[in-house]
């Protein structure tokens, strides 16, 4: 399994000008684990988010286009920890 700092640079989260979530997802991990790690990094980063502005109303666009064709088979895992 990958470290956090490395599993950190398969995505990135980030508010836009317009108050938009992005989450973008740049790097496909092959590792399960490494899948789910990534899936709770992206997770921890929203919530981060969340609580310097609890009030704040977001809306939110996910960007899997770099590793769409990959993410066909997330484990069922890494599905979990969204939900």
């Amino acid at each position: 399994m990958k470290f956090d700092g490395k599993l950190k640079q398969t995505f990135k989260v980030f508010v836009d000008k317009d108050k938009v979530i992005n989450i973008v997802g740049l790097v496909f991990e092959k590792d399960s684990e490494d899948i789910v790690r990534a899936v709770e990094l992206v997770k921890v980063a929203l919530e981060e988010i969340y609580n310097k502005n609890p009030k704040e109303r977001y809306k939110v666009l996910i960007d899997m286009s770099p590793v769409a064709f990959a993410y066909r088979n997330l484990p069922t895992k890494a599905r979990k920890v969204c939900y």
